[in-house]
């Protein structure tokens, strides 16, 4: 995953605003396909830091990718390989369901 490869890339140079991986996240976000959604849904189980683990747990509730959710939620699903360590209890998930689930999409992500 480009986003993954561009995160280690940043924590190695201890930089979270790599331009590199700002973009690469960036550019991931903005994707709408099913694989994209589900890939979003995996990429929560890395720190990301705070801003950017906010702006994905908004895009995951507005993909309404609700089916990805609970699936990695309940199911420990790794990438094949990754250089970044992952961790399986952030709570990104759980945020993006509580909002799904209260229907406030658009009042806890009104500045996305």
């Amino acid at each position: 995953m480009p986003v993954l490869h561009a995160l280690g890339e940043a924590r190695r140079t201890n930089n979270i605003w790599n331009r590199k991986y700002e973009r690469a996240f960036r550019k991931l976000m903005a994707k709408k396909d099913a694989a994209s959604k589900q890939a979003k849904v995996a990429l929560m189980d890395f720190y990301l830091g705070e801003h950017f683990g906010e702006d994905l747990v908004c895009v995951v509730a507005k993909d309404e990718s609700r089916a990805f959710l609970e699936l990695y939620s309940a199911c420990d699903i790794a990438p094949p390989k990754s250089g970044v360590e992952r961790d399986h209890s952030l709570p990104l998930r759980q945020a993006a369901l509580e909002i799904l689930a209260a229907g406030s999409v658009n009042e806890s992500c009104a500045s996305e």
